[in-house]
């Protein structure tokens, strides 16, 4: 939502499953609310706020890379 030439907010959620460098697989769920804002003419996120609505591990599961 933009309120003004040079700011904006958003709001995305995030499901990820990935593994630790431990090799644990993790599987994580949040919500980000950014603010954004264009300096020099270049758009950053200036203000990020993570709500975590879970980290766990995946007990007995091994991830692999794409074949």
């Amino acid at each position: 939502t933009f309120d003004g030439p040079d700011s904006a907010d958003g709001i995305c959620d995030v499901d990820c499953i990935g593994t630790t460098s431990d090799g644990q697989a993790q599987t994580v769920s949040a919500t980000y609310r950014d603010r954004f804002e264009r300096r020099n003419g270049v758009w950053k996120i200036a203000l990020r706020n993570v709500q975590m609505h879970h980290f766990s591990p995946l007990v007995g599961i091994t991830l692999a890379p794409p074949q």
